[in-house]
């Protein structure tokens, strides 16, 4: 499993903790406020609609970039970019 943030500085890391650089990519980006039991669906029809419109999945794995913290949310809901980088 993977974790990301955004580091304004160079960040030394040892043990379990790794350093992870993702480098620019073009990918299929879309927009959701969804409840956490509502993810597997999104991702399985992100990854339909980019089979149906002739688009690649790159090796790079895909990745979701978080707006807020749902428990903070009025309807516990997340609003996230899922990222599926693309040929």
């Amino acid at each position: 499993m993977s974790a990301c943030i955004v580091l304004s500085h160079a960040l030394k890391v040892d043990g379990e903790v790794n350093l992870r650089t993702l480098e620019p990519t073009k990918c299929i980006v879309s927009r959701f406020e969804i409840t956490p039991n509502k993810f597997q669906q999104a991702w399985e029809s992100n990854f339909k609609w980019m089979v149906q419109n002739g688009y690649k999945k790159s090796t790079i794995d895909p990745f979701e970039i978080y707006y807020n913290n749902a428990k903070e949310h009025s309807e516990n809901k997340f609003i996230v970019d899922l990222c599926i980088p693309i040929l």
